[in-house]
């Protein structure tokens, strides 16, 4: 018989996201923040195409979709989780 460890059940981070925001696109900063960088590093992330959260441009400003956001941060959580498991 083989033990499988996984990660307790979580609500989807983007839930939290829109929540917290009120709506589905997160500004730069916002993003930042929730990555823990400071805003001109992400924006070098971005440009240098390393940015692990894909973003897109509207009109001059640029966005990330909670969603994607959200993805992101429950992927990492769940790596975490099974890296501490191990």
């Amino acid at each position: 018989m083989s033990t499988k460890t996984t990660a307790p059940p979580t609500a989807s981070t983007a839930i939290i996201l829109y929540m917290r925001y009120g709506r589905m696109r997160l500004t730069m900063s916002e993003l930042a923040t929730e990555l823990g960088l400071k805003e001109g590093s992400l924006r070098n992330l971005i440009s240098d195409e390393k940015c692990a959260v894909p973003t897109y441009t509207e009109g001059r400003n640029r966005y990330a979709d909670v969603r994607a956001v959200g993805d992101y941060l429950d992927l990492r959580y769940r790596e975490a989780s099974f890296a501490v498991a191990n």
